[in-house]
């Protein structure tokens, strides 16, 4: 049993590059996004002991490009202007951030995808409250895609996402925030 136990992550490794190749987007291709984005925050007690009780409901619009250096595997880079809404006053920021694309899965005209992206926050006054007005940002989450004509799809996800501050680490007070961010999509094979 211990034995097989060893060859768990071997395993685990391999799966990640099972069904690399063909699919709905093929190594070469690229696609624009269009992108609405809606952040709700939640607190879980501490990240990693920071402060995560960030209050800053948020919702955007952006665009982005992407990339497909292998068979079901795209990175590629995007921005969204995003308005916060948060007790010590509304702010407007903007979002840049790359990220990377795995097509894990089709089903039919259905397909499954894992997004992980990290990035930068600027905003007009400081995010979260007692925060700063940079920060790094990443996100991690799941999401569903359907084909439609002319190269046209809709994707449609949720995220983990952590909205970092920019204080560092051994500030005493650093808050940050996790939101479950939801998004939908139209992107374009150009």
């Amino acid at each position: 049993m211990t034995s097989l136990v060893r060859f768990i992550p071997l395993l685990a490794l391999l799966t990640l590059f099972a069904g690399c190749h063909g699919g709905f987007h093929q190594r070469g291709e690229k696609r624009w996004s269009v992108r609405a984005v809606y952040g709700e925050p939640f607190d879980n007690g501490g990240f990693f002991g920071w402060n995560t009780a960030g209050d800053a409901t948020n919702v955007g619009v952006g665009a982005s490009n992407s990339w497909y250096f292998q068979d079901r595997w795209a990175g590629g880079i995007g921005v969204t202007p995003l308005y916060f809404n948060q007790t010590e006053g509304d702010a407007w920021g903007a979002e840049i951030e790359a990220h990377l694309r795995w097509h894990f899965v089709e089903w039919g005209k259905v397909g499954f995808l894992l997004d992980a992206n990290c990035g930068a926050l600027w905003a007009e006054s400081p995010i979260p409250t007692g925060g700063t007005r940079g920060n790094l940002t990443y996100g991690i989450g799941p999401g569903i895609e359907y084909p439609l004509r002319n190269g046209f799809s809709l994707v449609a996800g949720l995220q983990f996402h952590h909205i970092s501050n920019g204080k560092g680490l051994d500030s005493p007070a650093n808050p940050s925030q996790n939101e479950m961010r939801y998004w939908f999509a139209l992107t374009r094979k150009w």
